[in-house]
């Protein structure tokens, strides 16, 4: 039952606090509050917040926290006006806006009017020559800001807060110690905040780790030694913390397994039949597992279909990527019901 309730006060958001609290209990499997004593469970709801969803369950994904706090605000003016609002956009009115980096010091933001059409192209500020852009709630208040990497690099990194109400705070610069070729905010560390992370040219990824509520500290850099063309995340469901992909180096990937506490061990290395632009992960063919994806050169599209197996190797209590076997099809065209497989093993230490 909504905190207002208990006061007499009744309201469309108080339906809405309802939904997000068995949303809540369904993705925790767990009470929101613990507090047994019916006056004291009275007073944590009247007065305390249940713990963050991603405290209790690493692998709960962090778009699904965020709406789950938005959905329990304490304050019903604080919550989504309707259920249909329970899904992210820049200014919280339901609609899915768009935001594009583009022009010599601007990112446009454009809103949905709601019935098919956008708002005029609104002009924020950035760094000069912003190339790559990421949206998420950096700050933990259930927003989406914003991120660019510019081609500047004095001004490689900006960051701009959301007010809630789809307004931005002036941009914030952030030094990457060169210049940056991509951005993706993913939770590196399994602690509840979104980091950063994208190419460093030529031959580095970097990292900018966020303290939270926004606070980055210094950027730190992954050499691969190898002309690096894009990274992404592959987030297994047995680990916390997602793993790291790179694409380079003509038509090598690169896997970087994270440690748990956003910190990486070098990986094996896979071989593409041709060179390779682009790298995504997901778990393509339903069996639970992280499978590869790649996108460049003449050969289509190239998937390497893993079996990994996790266990605590070294006895911290982590678990460990022990032992992938990669089922690799050389070459993917559209309409190949079963393209032709090889086999290759690789071992990744604990």
């Amino acid at each position: 039952m909504a905190p207002e309730r208990f006061q007499g006060h009744s309201s469309p958001q108080g339906d809405i606090y309802g939904l997000g609290m068995t949303l809540y209990e369904l993705i925790t499997l767990q009470a929101a509050f613990s507090e047994t004593n019916r006056r004291r469970l009275l007073q944590e709801i009247l007065r305390g917040s249940p713990p963050r969803p991603r405290t209790l369950d690493r692998r709960i994904p962090w778009e699904i926290e965020a709406i789950i706090r938005r959905a329990t605000e304490r304050e019903p003016e604080e919550r989504y006006a309707r259920a249909l609002q329970l899904a992210d956009d820049l200014d919280g009115d339901g609609d899915q806006d768009l935001a594009v980096a583009g022009g010599e010091r601007h990112v446009f933001v454009l809103k949905n009017t709601g019935k098919g059409g956008f708002e005029s192209p609104e002009k924020l500020e950035t760094g000069s020559y912003p190339t790559y852009i990421a949206v998420a709630d950096l700050d933990g208040d259930q927003d989406l800001d914003l991120a660019t990497v510019n081609n500047n690099r004095s001004q490689p990194l900006s960051l701009l807060r959301n007010d809630r109400q789809g307004e931005f705070a002036s941009p914030v610069h952030r030094s990457l110690g060169g210049y940056g070729q991509s951005i993706l905010a993913v939770d590196l560390e399994g602690d509840g905040d979104l980091d950063l992370a994208g190419v460093l040219r030529p031959d580095c990824i970097w990292l900018l780790k966020n303290a939270g509520e926004g606070r980055f500290g210094e950027p730190e850099v992954l050499s691969l030694r190898a002309k690096v063309q894009a990274v992404a995340a592959a987030r297994s469901p047995a680990k916390g913390a997602p793993d790291l992909v790179a694409v380079g180096g003509e038509n090598n990937v690169f896997l970087l397994p994270n440690r748990g506490d956003g910190t990486f061990v070098p990986g094996k290395t896979l071989v593409a039949p041709s060179s390779v632009l682009a790298i995504a992960s997901e778990d393509l063919d339903g069996d639970g597992r992280i499978d590869l994806a790649t996108v460049g050169g003449t050969s289509g599209a190239w998937i390497s279909w893993n079996e990994i197996r996790f266990t605590d190797c070294n006895g911290n209590g982590v678990l460990d990527p022990c032992d992938l076997s990669a089922r690799t099809s050389r070459d993917v065209k559209p309409g190949d019901p079963s393209p032709e497989r090889r086999w290759c093993n690789v071992v990744l230490s604990g």
